[in-house]
């Protein structure tokens, strides 16, 4: 594009790559270089569903998923770590299937770990309750989840003094959703997978443009 640099004035973040500057390139996707001064365009983009999975793909990585991650490798991070892996599940189901989960979280959330974990069933329940409900309602996972690092496993079940508990490796439960991801994301890059992109483009509009089609 050059070497013009731009004011910063009404640069906004999509995602951490991806900008929107209305005034300058009206509905248009970009990406920067940035200057201490401003930026300087390296591409521009179609404001259309092939760019918003790009997006999306940039969000979820970048701001969350390879925070996790490099989060993994500190001390202490387990909680972190699960509370952003929880957050990942839900919003993901929800551009699976088209819809907002407002008023229907739970049932929303028990779908995406089923998906993903299909042989454990039995564990869901207890993942959701003590663990994601915990961490999100009371700042702390409830009694009767552990989280520790160096199982072989994302999570098991055990009876202790006739209460059922379960253990999490949030390594593992990453290294999961992060798969989850992949695939998805693969899924909507191909074209010919209409209905899966279609869900997609339904929930973002419905939850980030706010505006007719483009």
């Amino acid at each position: 594009m050059g070497s013009k640099i731009i004011g910063r004035w009404g640069l906004g973040s999509l995602s951490p790559n991806y900008h929107v500057d209305n005034k300058k390139f009206p509905n248009k996707i970009i990406t920067i270089i940035s200057h201490k001064e401003g930026y300087e365009v390296k591409e521009i983009f179609e404001n259309d569903i092939k760019t918003k999975i790009l997006v999306y793909e940039d969000r979820i990585k970048g701001w969350f998923l390879d925070f996790a991650r490099k989060l993994t490798k500190q001390e202490n991070s387990e909680f972190v770590v699960m509370m952003i892996c929880m957050n990942y599940l839900e919003g993901n189901q929800q551009f699976r299937e088209g819809n907002s989960s407002e008023r229907n979280s739970t049932p929303v959330l028990k779908r995406a770990l089923e998906r993903i974990f299909p042989d454990n069933k039995n564990e869901i329940n207890l993942l959701i309750e003590k663990v994601r409900h915990g961490l999100f309602h009371d700042g702390m996972t409830k009694r009767g989840a552990l989280l520790r690092y160096g199982l072989g496993t994302p999570f098991f079940t055990f009876n202790f003094d006739g209460e059922d508990w379960i253990e999490i490796e949030p390594s593992l439960f990453l290294k999961h959703l992060e798969k989850d991801f992949s695939s998805y994301i693969k899924i909507l890059k191909d074209e010919k997978n209409k209905t899966e992109r279609e869900n997609f483009w339904e929930h973002y509009k419905e939850r980030y443009e706010r505006t007719p089609d483009i």
